[in-house]
């Protein structure tokens, strides 16, 4: 929750925002994706709260909060979209239904400071609320087709500062199980096995062999996954 994509010096990357987009997989409820900071007070910042997701919007003459979604921690990749036109600010989330509100001023007039994701690095003066740093994976923040991360990544220009990790899309284990003996063992249904199917687990011991799955089938069909000298093998019967 304190890790963070921090971009100063904007002006010279965009000199307005027209279009936000962002992907997002978490299981917490709560925590800032991002916050945009400009001159005079303005200030951007889009965050989750119980599951639902915020925007608001703060001008020296105008504020408003735009809301979109629910039960958006339940780590699924999800897509929120921005768009800027005028006075208009538009925003969606997984092709749902578009929210609308109208500022009294353009926030194409906005003198951007900075640009921070996932974590803010200092207390603004003045700042209405704060919130808890993002835990979880973000991917493709683009603002006006340019892609932070990747830029990032690259390491273009001196005005990105990050202390996030770079990792691949690995599955997220949220209720881990633990088999204490070789005795133990855990039931489920039986799969249903038709032409194609995929089945993914992570798994952690220091045994070097063992049934790690077993699923049988009609008669003498089945097919198991099993760890035997520290090697997997995947063993198979379809008649």
């Amino acid at each position: 929750g304190s890790q963070f994509l921090k971009v100063t010096k904007v002006t010279e990357l965009i000199n307005q925002i027209d279009d936000i987009s962002l992907r997002f997989r978490t299981v917490h409820p709560t925590g800032l994706l991002f916050s945009i900071t400009g001159h005079m007070r303005n200030r951007m910042k889009l965050y989750l709260d119980e599951g639902v997701l915020f925007l608001s919007v703060d001008l020296s003459s105008d504020s408003k909060i735009l809301s979109v979604g629910h039960k958006l921690n339940n780590n699924i990749w999800h897509t929120v979209f921005i768009k800027f036109r005028m006075r208009t600010i538009e925003m969606t989330v997984d092709q749902e239904r578009s929210v609308t509100e109208q500022m009294h001023e353009s926030i194409k007039q906005w003198s951007i400071a900075s640009m921070e994701v996932g974590h803010v690095t200092q207390t603004y003066k003045n700042s209405k609320g704060q919130h808890s740093g993002f835990i979880g994976s973000m991917q493709d923040f683009i603002v006006n087709e340019k892609e932070f991360f990747q830029m990032a990544k690259a390491d273009v220009g001196n005005n990105i500062e990050i202390s996030a990790d770079f990792i691949s899309d690995d599955y997220y284990v949220e209720k881990p199980v633990a088999f204490t003996s070789a005795d133990s063992y855990l039931i489920l249904s039986r799969l249903q096995v038709h032409d194609r199917f995929s089945v993914t687990l992570k798994l952690k011991t220091t045994e070097s062999s063992g049934l790690i799955l077993y699923n049988g089938g009609t008669g003498q069909d089945f097919f198991a996954v099993e760890l035997f000298h520290g090697f997997l093998f995947y063993v198979y019967d379809m008649g």
